[in-house]
């Protein structure tokens, strides 16, 4: 879980490649706002997965309603500063 998007993880059973969802309920705030918070989460994906180990994975990240007064690098930092330390993905 980070700031501003809680993440989940799993391996599917056959292997397919990275599949990702994005997600922001009501609780973000109206469709604006919630518009608003799954382009961050998209744009943050995108830049992520390259860096994802060589393996299939789904992903789906769930907007949390402090991703609102966020831009997109403190979106992308945060995200990305959680994963590497729960080991997700590496650098070459």
């Amino acid at each position: 879980m980070t700031r501003y998007a809680v993440v989940f993880m799993r391996t599917p059973s056959e292997p397919d490649g990275i599949r990702i969802g994005v997600v922001a309920s009501r609780k973000v705030g109206g469709a604006v706002k919630r518009n608003r918070a799954r382009r961050l989460l998209r744009e943050t994906a995108r830049s992520l997965v390259p860096l994802w180990q060589n393996r299939p994975l789904w992903v789906v990240f769930v907007a949390r309603e402090a991703i609102n007064e966020r831009n997109a690098t403190e979106v992308h930092d945060d995200i990305a500063r959680a994963l590497k330390e729960n080991g997700a993905f590496h650098f070459e």
